[in-house]
């Protein structure tokens, strides 16, 4: 699997789409490689959102790993941690990342480092991925703020990334 592959799962899992049979095999097989290039930055300076907008720097690759997990969350359910331990160190380390960022901030709980980001985590907390946190709480936080346009969303965000994130 690519990071295009992943784009394409990513597509189709925001039009509502189910994934089949031998997509699940396909990502069983391929899906753990891939998280650990995204692991090791073996990945473009940019890439394209599944809305086509196109990102770059450390957001890329908040939005490749989050895509990853949500990939995974999606192929396997609510036990998706059980198909592969990567899974659950992804889950862990991503969910780690934004804990310590917001560990010492009077910043909105559950909100990340920019936009963007927040928009890949936001899909995470809508399917529950993260058994650690109340998830609904976050999501009910990262909502607010975009809703009322507060806190990081106030400025410009990428309004068609926040519709596929919301759809999730």
């Amino acid at each position: 699997m690519n990071i295009d592959e992943l784009n394409t799962f990513m597509i189709q899992i925001g039009s509502g789409e189910k994934l089949y049979a031998n997509d699940k095999k396909m990502i069983s097989k391929e899906l753990p490689r891939l998280i650990e290039k995204i692991g090791n930055r073996d990945v473009p300076a940019k890439i394209s959102l599944p809305t086509g907008e196109k990102i770059g720097s450390a957001s890329r690759i908040t939005a490749l790993r989050c895509h990853s997990l949500l990939l995974a969350r999606k192929a396997f359910g609510k036990n998706y941690r059980k198909e592969n331990i990567v899974y659950e160190e992804l889950a862990m380390d991503i969910l780690f990342y934004v804990m310590r960022d917001q560990f010492n901030s009077d910043g909105v709980k559950g909100e990340f480092c920019c936009p963007p980001c927040t928009l890949s985590l936001l899909p995470l907390y809508s399917t529950e991925c993260f058994r650690w946190i109340d998830c609904n709480e976050m999501k009910k936080n990262v909502l607010g703020s975009i809703n009322n346009k507060t806190s990081m969303f106030n400025k410009n965000f990428p309004e068609k990334y926040s519709k596929w994130a919301l759809n999730i």
